[in-house]
């Protein structure tokens, strides 16, 4: 069996002999590229998404236990 080659170091020298074959693994490699930034965008939105989310709870929390008041806490905030 053969292996699909999706990644860049997957492809070598040999596959590029014709033009053919070189601009469909340059595709492919260019949307595995793609994917990648994608997924890896998403993972710091989230982390972020989290970060906000922890924060917003800590500034609650301090406001509920009384240690900041309004002003403080809108400090906080931005």
């Amino acid at each position: 069996t053969r292996k699909r080659k999706h990644y860049l170091g997957d492809f070598d020298a040999d596959d590029m002999n014709s033009p053919k074959k070189a601009r469909k693994l340059l595709s492919i490699a260019q949307s595995q590229q793609k994917k990648l930034k994608i997924k890896n965008a998403e993972r710091k939105t989230k982390r972020l998404e989290e970060k906000l989310f922890t924060l917003t709870a800590m500034i609650s929390d301090l406001k509920k236990k009384r240690l900041a008041t309004e002003p403080a806490a809108d400090v906080l905030k931005v």
